[in-house]
């Protein structure tokens, strides 16, 4: 079995801190999801798909991934078939309950057992969902003001350690 996986697209609802708003961006996701779809077996949406945490109001996803839904119809319609597997993450919890996204997925096959998950689950920063969703919050909000909070977060994630690590 031939298996395709995908993570932290971050689609967002088509505004300016949508990274896929430009139509050539678009063109290039679905084309390359063309040729996965005529290469692999399955193909496994490895969470943060969706950016459904950057609404314009805090605690707004189910809304905010409703517009991006909207936002991408032709990716969205993809969604359906059955050779694609949603696993949601961090950025897009709600897909869960509304896309049915699970949180891990199993499979066997060809005498192997593989686990895909996100990833979230091992990350010291997002342990409290409800302060990583409103940093994520404040910091779209920021970013609608042009203070460029992620690449300054970036920025400093390169150069600070995780508190486990050896120096």
């Amino acid at each position: 079995m031939k298996i395709a996986v995908l993570s932290d697209l971050h689609l967002g609802g088509g505004d300016r801190l949508d990274r896929f708003r430009r139509e050539d961006l678009q063109d290039t996701l679905l084309r390359r999801l063309d040729r996965f779809e005529a290469e692999y077996d399955r193909i496994v949406l490895c969470g943060d798909i969706f950016e459904t945490l950057r609404g314009w109001r805090p605690g707004s996803s189910r809304r905010e991934l409703r517009r991006i839904l909207a936002a991408y119809p032709k990716f969205t319609e993809r969604l359906r078939g059955s050779q694609y597997v949603l696993v949601h993450g961090n950025h897009d919890p709600c897909t869960a309950e509304v896309l049915g996204a699970v949180e891990h997925w199993r499979l066997q096959a060809d005498g192997l057992e593989l686990l895909f998950l996100h990833g979230h689950q091992f990350d010291w920063e997002a342990q409290n969902m409800k302060m990583s969703h409103a940093a994520v919050w404040l910091g779209g909000l920021l970013e609608r003001t042009r203070v460029p909070v992620t690449q300054i977060v970036d920025r400093k994630r390169k150069r600070r350690r995780h508190p486990d690590e050896e120096v």
